[in-house]
């Protein structure tokens, strides 16, 4: 906040801030000890009707899985509107054993290093067991349709809300679309020796790659105009004077003229980038 206030150009520079003022990127760690509620974040339109929601679209790089995890993302295709939304109504307080609502899901097996794009509309949950770095869109309108039977005040459900924002059938984009190369892409060389890049997602809001150094090696850069963020998956090395270690995340401005990154350790980190 301060930065945005005293700074913003130089924070910011091209990049459009988030509908409500703010930063237009988060990145956090979501570790899920539990099943998460099933729920959907509303698209620019539904925003435009409802000018106290904000637009939210995200995407999860798994970086650990218990066995037998999964996530939940998208709605079965073969399924209509009208019945989704009978499931829905009709089940949506029900615990797993006796609702309709969790058939209704699709379940995606949680591997180590996939990415999924969540576009808005997309229902998703993330499943028991899986620890994720989650990029989004910096908004809190996130619509709860199901709760696995909880139950609790405090998490309340937000049935008639999501049901309009929910992606049904073709529109929603089960591919992944927005991913850059496929899940399951092997790392490229970019002429840095000892560096590799993924890129993992390249959509509207930001843009994400994944990059391993071997010990001892270094990756140069320069965000020409756009703040970028840094997150340690692990290993250790320094950005400048500045640590970097597992966990610990580095925010590049806009105004900054250039960077290098170097590994003590082998790294492997996060990098996203806003969009102009």
């Amino acid at each position: 906040t301060y930065l945005r206030q005293r700074a913003a150009s130089e924070l910011l520079g091209r990049a459009k801030p988030a509908a409500h003022g703010g930063f237009p990127l988060l990145v956090k760690l979501l570790d899920a000890a539990q099943d998460l509620s099933v729920q959907v974040h509303p698209d620019a339109a539904y925003s435009r009707r409802h000018p106290e929601t904000h637009m939210k679209s995200e995407a999860w790089l798994v970086l650990e899985a218990q066995p037998r995890a999964r996530l939940l993302r998208g709605i079965n295709p073969n399924l209509s509107a009208a019945e989704f939304a009978q499931h829905v109504r009709g089940d949506s307080n029900l615990p797993p054993s006796q609702s309709r609502v969790p058939a209704d899901l699709l379940s995606v097996p949680a591997r180590v290093g996939d990415c999924h794009w969540l576009p808005s509309g997309l229902c998703h949950a993330l499943g028991a067991g899986t620890l994720v770095a989650e990029v989004q869109t910096p908004s809190d309108t996130t619509f709860r349709i199901y709760d696995w039977g909880r139950g609790d005040p405090r998490r309340p459900l937000h049935i008639e809300e999501a049901l309009e924002c929910c992606l049904i059938g073709s529109a929603q984009n089960l591919g992944n679309s927005g991913l850059t190369a496929p899940i399951t892409a092997v790392s490229a060389a970019i002429g840095q020796s000892g560096v590799t890049v993924r890129s993992l997602v390249a959509v509207e809001q930001f843009e994400c790659d994944l990059i391993t150094l071997a010990a001892g090696a270094k990756i140069s850069g320069n965000p020409r105009g756009l703040p970028e963020s840094w997150l340690c998956l692990s290993g250790s090395g320094s950005m400048g004077e500045i640590a970097v270690t597992r966990g610990g995340s580095i925010l590049i401005p806009a105004s900054c003229d250039g960077f290098c990154l170097s590994a003590i350790e082998p790294i492997t980190a996060l990098r996203t980038r806003a969009r102009a």
